[in-house]
């Protein structure tokens, strides 16, 4: 039996790997990229976050779409099981904070090299540089498909003839990456449905008047984001201000919280969010308060500007003051700063404002939100319900998680349980 792989990223080559025990399948993995798995390398900073170890329903609690339709697939093949797989296939990994999974090599490298010596071992013909421009069903033998491709470095033509197909294309985020949407135009030629896209894991925009022209990175604050008073999401940790607006593991975290509020053309939000930051979240306004004033009686010689610079970076002080004290002058002598000055420098400092406008594009985003509706997929065998043999894996299911090596995670699980069924294990 023939089973092709479209896409080679740690869905499509779990898919390869777990589809090739049975010596009876002949396996192809395509790939259009130069090698396998480049988005890994980008991952986790170039040392690949690969998986979480918490336990299984605290994962669960980390997928955002369709946690139940991963019920199934999780139960096959786990974070645990992801875990000792690469253990028992050199390459040992190890936990880090929040329970985050790196190889012990901290190279995304040491991951990609793991699938490789499997892919090898295990007889898989990879086709790198190649490129599928269309799959159909073949007239004569429905049950099988056709594979058109072209080579992309002499642009060669081939068919290829399948029996079951997998689809692991990825979505359309990071697409220097090759994660160009191929998997949706495959779909839409099967009539398919695709549910709304939208970029996940995101920087956000804000208002343009508290833009910033430098990196300002802020480690520990606290931060929420309001509608109308009501406290959609908040969060402890590092943000930080660039040119295109806010980013940071708390931003990218909320941005995929508040996924269901984007307009899909626009990627602008469809309700009036503010972003709170509370620059010293470690003390209480009265611990806060008793400092300023002691910074202002001790330093009676300095000016407004002095006093922000020994509590906030100083990229930031323009934007900070236009919030606290729009019509003061920043300038003035500490020993003029009243107490309802002191005040509203208080609460600036602990509830900083900012309008979120939307999401910044599909060039920022960590993954993709939306895709294959699962409603038409097997969720015990990732094959598609309307056309037998076609199977989807990984980031072109709408399936997406938070940071923390859940959605690679997602992508094996889902790669493993497509590639045991296409070979019949399953």
């Amino acid at each position: 039996m023939n089973i092709v792989i479209i896409g080679a990223g740690p869905s499509g080559m779990m898919a390869a790997i777990s589809s090739s025990k049975l010596k009876t399948n002949t396996v192809f993995l395509i790939e259009k990229n130069e090698k396998l798995g480049k988005k890994l390398f980008i991952t986790g900073k170039g040392r690949c976050n690969v998986t979480n170890a918490c336990n299984i329903l605290d994962f669960k609690k980390n997928i955002i779409h369709n946690e139940k339709f991963m019920n199934s697939a999780l139960s096959k093949f786990s974070n645990e099981d992801f875990i000792s797989f690469l253990n028992e296939n050199s390459c040992p990994v190890k936990v880090e904070r929040g329970l985050r999974v790196f190889p012990t090599a901290d190279k995304s490298y040491a991951i990609t090299d793991c699938f490789k010596r499997l892919l090898k071992i295990n007889g898989v013909s990879i086709l790198l540089n190649t490129e599928v421009k269309k799959i159909d069903l073949v007239s004569e033998n429905p049950n099988q498909f056709k594979i058109k491709t072209t080579n992309k470095k002499n642009n060669k033509e081939n068919i290829l003839i399948a029996d079951k197909v997998i689809i692991a294309t990825g979505g359309i985020s990071y697409q220097s990456t090759g994660s160009t949407g191929d998997g949706y135009k495959f779909a839409k030629n099967f009539n398919i449905d695709i549910t709304n896209i939208k970029p996940a894991l995101v920087p956000m925009r804000i208002d343009e008047n508290k833009k910033t022209k430098k990196n300002i990175l802020l480690k520990n604050i606290g931060m929420k984001i309001t509608n109308q008073n009501k406290i959609y999401y908040q969060d402890f940790g590092d943000l930080e201000f660039y040119i295109n607006g806010v980013k940071g593991p708390t931003i990218l975290t909320a941005s995929s919280k508040l996924i269901d509020y984007v307009d899909t053309k626009t990627l602008n939000f469809t309700k009036d969010f503010d972003l709170h930051i509370d620059f010293k979240p470690a003390i209480t306004n009265a611990e806060l308060d008793k400092r300023l004033i002691r910074e202002i009686e001790n330093n009676n010689k300095c000016n407004l500007f002095d006093l922000y610079k020994k509590l906030l970076p100083i990229e930031i002080i323009t934007n900070f003051h236009k919030f606290a004290l729009p019509n003061v002058d920043i300038y003035i002598p500490i020993y003029k700063i009243t107490k309802e000055y002191r005040k509203k420098i208080l609460y600036a400092l602990k509830n900083f404002v900012i309008k979120l406008i939307g999401l910044n594009d599909f060039n920022e985003a960590i993954i993709t939100s939306g895709g294959i509706n699962c409603k038409e997929i097997d969720p015990k065998t990732m094959e598609s319900k309307k056309i037998k043999g076609l199977y989807f894996t990984g980031e072109v299911l709408d399936i997406d998680c938070l940071t923390g090596g859940f959605n690679i995670t997602i992508a094996v699980s889902t790669g493993f349980v497509a590639g045991c069924s296409a070979s019949g294990i399953l």
